[in-house]
């Protein structure tokens, strides 16, 4: 029997979700929630010199967590896209895969996106793509409370509170020597610092 997975759009997702998802052969992105302020929905988490910090897409002005996901607009007032590769450069410049990755990452965010939502899918299936994970991407079509077996709802079971208390194996991560391991950050910080063997990390 084919297993799916329900989880709501994410801006370059923990570590922890590529993971699930790597192991079901459907993965449904909730389009019909309405936006969650302070989740992974705009923000991320990556390792630099002093520790753990996180990134976040800037919204365009108003009530976002009264809108569908779908309609959460993306601000370039100020230009945080890169702003975000300074800070890809500066977190992981030495990393191994950094010459291999950060590329397709800048020409990914070069887009200018309109909508939240649409730039999280445009992530995710890069990071399906270069990682060789077959799951087929697909949408809600309804909100849904819950769900049956054999379909995982995943929707807000990791989130920007308990990320970090998921115990994952280590790896060598760019800072290991000077803050410890630290887990089920950002998948960047996996990409940059493992490539394509990433996914056997899972």
């Amino acid at each position: 029997m084919s297993q799916s997975l329900i989880i709501e759009s994410q801006y370059f997702p923990p570590i922890s979700s590529i993971s699930a998802i790597s192991k079901v052969d459907q993965v449904y992105i909730e389009a019909h929630e309405t936006y969650q302020k302070r989740s992974f929905r705009n923000r991320c988490y990556l390792i630099g010199p002093n520790g753990i910090n996180h990134a976040s897409v800037p919204l365009r002005k108003g009530k976002h967590q009264q809108l569908p996901i779908s309609e959460v607009l993306i601000s370039y007032d100020t230009p945080w896209h890169k702003n975000f590769l300074k800070l890809c450069t500066s977190h992981y410049g030495r990393s191994p895969y950094f010459d291999y990755v950060f590329p397709v990452i800048r020409n990914l965010l070069e887009k200018e996106y309109e909508s939240l939502f649409e730039l999280n899918e445009a992530v995710l299936e890069w990071i399906l793509d270069f990682l060789e994970i077959e799951a087929q991407l697909l949408h809600t079509t309804a909100y849904q409370k819950k769900y049956d077996e054999p379909t995982i709802n995943l929707r807000a079971v990791t989130t920007v509170k308990n990320f970090h208390t998921y115990a994952l194996p280590p790896y060598q991560q760019v800072f290991l020597e000077r803050h410890g391991f630290i887990s089920n950050v950002s998948i960047l910080d996996l990409l940059f610092c493992m490539g394509k063997e990433s996914v056997y990390y899972f």
